[in-house]
């Protein structure tokens, strides 16, 4: 396993299906002395998990892509970081960015990397804290994620 630390980010790899479902538990993870909770698919039918296919990138007027996934943060708790899991059905280069949406129509970026290898069903999880500073909690989790038209993956994001 690989760890990455970068702007209070942790980038986890692994080499293998089995290592990529523990990870959560690993030491080098935000959720190992907290509790985490599966955020739904805003738009979703109570799904925790999304599956989408890249779409080609709207050059076209009327054309969107579907390169923005957002995941709802249920109010009552605080939450103070969050962990994004991708599993890609196809080994290539992915575009990446993790965004905090807040009620005031702003947002902060909390990781971006373009070119990211991700490998075949190795699942790959970016974990995030609320950047220093920012006293609000997100109401959304917003995934935006493209690379080469058509290729496939599965995407779920944790609040801890």
């Amino acid at each position: 396993m690989r760890t990455q630390q970068r702007l209070g980010i942790s980038i986890l790899t692994t080499s293998s299906l089995i290592l990529g479902t523990a990870i959560a538990f690993s030491q080098s993870s935000p959720a190992t002395a907290q509790s985490c909770i599966p955020l739904r698919v805003v738009e979703g039918q109570g799904e925790t998990v999304t599956r989408k296919r890249i779409s080609s990138p709207g050059v076209v007027p009327g054309v969107v892509n579907n390169w923005n996934t957002d995941f709802a943060v249920p109010t009552g708790r605080r939450f103070t970081s969050y962990v994004a899991t991708i599993t890609p059905e196809n080994s290539a280069p992915y575009n990446v960015a993790v965004n905090l949406k807040y009620n005031d129509n702003t947002s902060s970026e909390v990781f971006r990397q373009d070119g990211l290898n991700l490998r075949r069903n190795v699942p790959y999880q970016i974990a995030a804290k609320t950047p220093a500073g920012v006293a609000r909690q997100p109401y959304q989790v917003n995934l935006n994620i493209s690379g080469t038209f058509g290729n496939t993956y599965q995407a779920k994001v944790s609040a801890c």
